[in-house]
């Protein structure tokens, strides 16, 4: 079996409210879509982090991602300050999240032959994760040019206290931990998102790991 590499190009659609029915009709529920770099502080510090780590270009500059669930809508992690209800995993529409963001997507595959991915499964228990966990700031994980300290620095609506990465992640998930947990809840050691060494990585599952990952096989649209 040959050697899995990165991959280093997929499509890219910019979404409007001119263009989404075309967007989702391309699309397909267990879908992963990856959302480009606006330049905002957040995406550079997440940008920031994955360059550190060394992700081939451009992955580094992919700084979200979500599944797509169908219906104009998906489910994912984010983290809003000022609305402590909205830092969650949560359903949102698609367009209300993904308005004028630049975006590209892909198909998870298996390897087995005439195996079909378990769509209605994952997003059963994706739809757990919206009651189970909350979404951390991921500038507040302790990222300082790549540094990952000990302790994190943690703020969830009112809540402000420093804990253990791993004992945080007890909890809490950014938007790329979240569907890498409900991948691998459902389909253990044979989720296609299994892949997060294929290149030198953060300590954890980053927006960047989505994009280079050969398996998720890219929607053209």
């Amino acid at each position: 079996m040959p050697t899995e590499q990165p991959i280093t190009h997929r499509p890219t659609k910019t979404v409007s409210r001119k263009n989404i029915d075309e967007i989702l009709s391309k699309l397909r529920p267990g879908d992963i879509i990856m959302k480009w770099s606006d330049r905002s502080s957040l995406s550079s510090t997440i940008e920031l982090t994955q360059n550190y780590f060394k992700y081939p270009p451009p992955s580094p500059s992919i700084v979200h991602v979500s599944l797509y669930s169908g219906h104009n809508e998906v489910i994912h992690g984010t983290f809003s300050p000022a609305s402590p209800s909205n830092s969650r995993i949560r359903r949102q529409s698609f367009l209300e999240y993904y308005d004028g963001a630049k975006i590209s997507a892909g198909r998870p595959t298996l390897d087995e032959k005439n195996v079909k991915l378990p769509v209605q499964a994952l997003l059963s228990k994706a739809e757990e994760f919206t009651s189970m966990y909350y979404s951390i700031n991921v500038i507040a994980l302790g990222i300082t040019l790549g540094t990952w300290l000990e302790k994190t620095r943690v703020s969830f609506g009112a809540r402000s206290h420093t804990k253990s990465l791993e004992e945080e992640f007890k909890r809490g998930q950014i938007c790329s931990t979240a569907i890498f947990e409900i991948f691998s809840a459902v389909m253990q050691r044979s989720s296609p998102l299994e892949l997060r060494d294929l290149c030198r990585t953060a300590p954890i599952v980053m927006p960047a790991n989505y994009y280079v990952n050969p398996r998720l096989v890219s929607v053209s649209f």
